[in-house]
């Protein structure tokens, strides 16, 4: 590769970047699950295949929305109960 060439993007980069400035545009939020549908319909590829591209992307370009686990909802609801749980004892 020459200096004046850029580096070769990821196969999926362009699909992955367009359904972003749509929903952006529509003013939709970014979000992990019609990425992955997408790249499903699209390429044909499998569940966990177009997981993990789309989390990968969501690391590489700082997306937030993309990156998070499901884990920080049931995280929050832990704190809630043990919460809500001290406050009845000592009530």
């Amino acid at each position: 590769m020459s200096q004046n060439q850029a580096p070769p993007t990821p196969p999926y980069d362009e699909l992955l970047t367009s359904e972003i400035k749509s929903a952006r545009e529509a003013g939709r939020p970014v979000a992990k699950i019609p990425l992955i549908k997408a790249l499903r319909e699209s390429k044909g590829l499998g569940l966990k295949e177009a997981k993990d591209i789309v989390e990968n992307y969501g690391v590489r370009y700082g997306i937030p929305e993309l990156t998070q686990s499901s884990a920080g909802c049931s995280t929050v609801a832990v704190l809630i109960i043990v919460f809500l749980t001290i406050i009845y004892r000592f009530t």
